[in-house]
């Protein structure tokens, strides 16, 4: 069923690419992407009105529907044959100068090599290794599990309200996979093929910008090295999902601009209603874009008013289709179309409302620009000695500023800033690596100078989103955590295409091209062998060990709970969850085919109520242990085993009030 939805998905993107039919095989391509993106977002959220997200034949119907209908426009309007695509791929793949490319530039063939088998290999590890980081087990993947469940994203009672008013456009795309597979094998290749499009888009913006097709396959090649997404392309997170939707706009807007066609920016209004239905993030990226808009049309002249039109009313279009759904039912729900006051107040407001905001806005500027000038993938002692040599430059240079970094100001409950922590090599606290502060600062730098001496509109384009995306970040956000990595993936993407040109023929630009490749295969070998949450060498490695022991790789505090569970309890029973915190991996006890269901004892007291229970059919109930919860022994409730984290109990469907 898999491989048919998919087909299916993959017939209308097609059919869509050759009635629009770019001449550029890159468009093409992205094309296929984000309509096979909107596709099936657009078939599960009608699906979702319906409450059938869950019924396989349902979905694939009106999957089929959208085919129908696209297949009759094609037949109307077009007669390009969807099958030139396949046969432009081939005409380039066998026209590729192999042994040119190894003579004239062996450090671009060495680390086109790695990445071509590092992402090979992480392909391997999607596949063997379930989704197991924080986000996943508590969020992402757990909401994914529960519209399976319950046939529909609208809202249930659970303490992770995250689970329920985050945008779904991301996590649709991981749920098509689980619905039809019934299995989390193939959930975080969605994240991988995010990579790779962006990749393929950094290569068009540098096709754009008069780069030759060896110069825009390194800068695709540096950014498939970059720590934080080689580690990102291997999970169910979304922050590379994003990251493709946006650059891929960014894209299609140049070029659209350098082709003067109507349709490119239609797919970029597109693209960008997709992504805001993705993350909230991308909230920030929208003023510069207004600006990057405004300027094109009015000081540059390069786009009319009437694509602006198109592009705005389509962007506005897709994003009530495909994706705002979840924002009104926030707002019905909550009265606010983020979701809760009490649980977004301190993700959507940050320093922005604190008395001393300018204050803070500098120190976590500054200390966002110190982890940016990022160290990790280079081989030790250099990491060490470097971590220590940039804290032992930079800490007089603080004092002399008189910013104190290392205070508790500013910084996010439960955390600290030091100048001399070193992260593991990991996707939450994965950032740009060496060369991505290169991209990020003095690239930028010389480009905007070079932009405003040349007036050129994509250099300068992308100072206005770092600068203003950056702010936004800082002063939105609820203060300094080392996560935050991630969210600059958009901005070093749209910087990256620039790298094209430090491939120059002259001797310094092939020895600093060596340099690059040598540092970016060393940053990528690293991600591959260091990653804690992956591991791949030594008698904890992912080749020996189960689906339980993989799942609590992150969560190690949680692995006998775990066991408890897959020992105990059948995996077609009804188990109720039930804590007085916040926080809890769910996504765990669904089981690896979905078969165990799960209820979460939302509010905590309800587990107080029998009669609750009984109608809800609740079998077994997990708690997670905390002083004085329950409050009083439960007669209902028979403890059959603990751990040191949780105490699983047995519901006595018999008892009489």
């Amino acid at each position: 069923m898999l491989i048919l939805s998919f087909l299916i998905v993959f017939s209308t993107a097609i059919i869509l690419n050759a009635i629009i039919n770019f001449r550029s095989i890159i468009a093409q391509f992205l094309t296929i992407y984000i309509f096979s993106f909107a596709t099936i977002a657009f078939c599960l959220h009608i699906a979702n009105l319906f409450h059938i997200m869950n019924n396989q034949i349902a979905v694939l119907f009106i999957a089929m529907v959208i085919l129908g209908a696209v297949f009759l426009v094609w037949r109307k309007s077009s007669r390009n044959n969807p099958l030139d695509f396949f046969k432009k791929i081939f005409s380039i793949v066998t026209q590729i100068p192999v042994i040119d490319i190894i003579k004239q530039y062996p450090f671009l063939f060495a680390l086109g090599l790695a990445i071509f088998f590092g992402y090979i290999f992480n392909a391997l590890v999607i596949y063997i290794v379930p989704p197991n980081n924080v986000d996943s087990l508590s969020t992402h993947m757990s909401r994914v599990a529960f519209w399976l469940q319950h046939g529909d994203y609208f809202p249930w009672e659970t303490p992770r309200k995250w689970q329920v008013i985050y945008p779904v456009n991301a996590q649709l795309q991981m749920y098509w996979n689980v619905l039809f597979s019934r299995t989390d094998r193939f959930v975080g290749y969605v994240q991988y093929l995010a990579a790779i499009c962006s990749a393929v888009a950094i290569a068009g913006i540098s096709r754009i910008n008069q780069a030759s097709y060896k110069q825009s396959v390194f800068a695709g090649s540096i950014f498939l090295s970059l720590p934080f997404i080689v580690l990102q392309s291997t999970t169910t997170q979304n922050d590379l999902i994003t990251c493709a939707l946006f650059i891929t706009s960014i894209y299609f807007f140049f070029y659209g601009m350098i082709e003067q066609k109507r349709s490119a920016f239609i797919i970029t209004g597109i693209t960008i209603g997709l992504a805001v239905g993705t993350k909230q993030t991308l909230f920030f990226l929208l003023p510069p874009y207004l600006i990057l808009m405004l300027l094109s049309w009015l000081v540059f002249k390069k786009v009319r008013f009437s694509d602006l039109f198109h592009l705005g009313w389509v962007s506005i279009l897709t994003f009530f289709l495909i994706g705002s759904q979840i924002f009104i039912i926030n707002q019905i729900k909550y009265s606010n179309p983020l979701g809760p006051t009490e649980t977004i107040k301190y993700q959507s407001t940050g320093i922005i409302t604190s008395d001393n905001v300018v204050e803070l806005t500098v120190l976590n500027t500054t200390r966002f620009m110190y982890q940016m000038a990022d160290l990790s993938g280079l081989p030790d002692p250099l990491w060490g000695y470097g971590i220590k040599f940039k804290a032992l430059v930079s800490k007089p240079i603080f004092s002399l500023l008189n910013i104190d970094v290392e205070s508790p100001q500013g910084v996010y409950p439960g955390h600290e800033f030091s100048l001399l922590k070193r992260y593991p090599l990991q996707e939450d606290f994965a950032w740009c690596g060496p060369l991505g502060f290169i991209i990020l600062l003095p690239l930028m730098l010389i480009e905007l100078i070079s932009g405003l001496r040349k007036k050129n509109l994509y250099r300068i384009s992308i100072s206005i989103f770092y600068v203003l995306y950056f702010l936004f970040l800082v002063v939105f956000r609820p203060g300094w955590d080392p996560y935050q990595g991630r969210y600059f993936m958009p901005i070093i993407a749209l910087a990256t295409p620039l790298t094209a040109f430090w491939i120059q023929d002259t001797k310094l630009s092939k020895r600093l091209s060596w340099i690059g490749s040598i540092i970016a295969i060393s940053t990528l070998l690293s991600c591959l062998f260091l990653n804690p949450a992956k591991t791949i060498t030594g008698g904890r490695s992912i080749w020996n060990m189960d689906r339980t022991q993989l799942l609590s790789i992150q969560n190690t505090y949680m692995i006998d709970s775990m066991i408890l569970i897959e020992n105990e309890l059948p995996l077609d029973t009804i188990l109720g969850i039930a804590t007085t915190g916040s926080y809890y991996p769910d996504y765990m006890f669904f089981g690896a085919d979905f078969s165990r269901k799960i209820i979460p004892v939302y509010p905590s007291d309800k587990i107080d109520d029998y009669q609750w229970i009984k109608y809800n059919n609740i079998e077994y109930i997990l708690v997670f242990s905390g002083e004085g919860y329950p409050s009083t022994a439960l007669p209902y409730l028979q403890l059959l085993t603990k751990t040191n984290v949780c105490k699983l109990y047995k519901v006595d469907h018999f008892y009489q009030e």
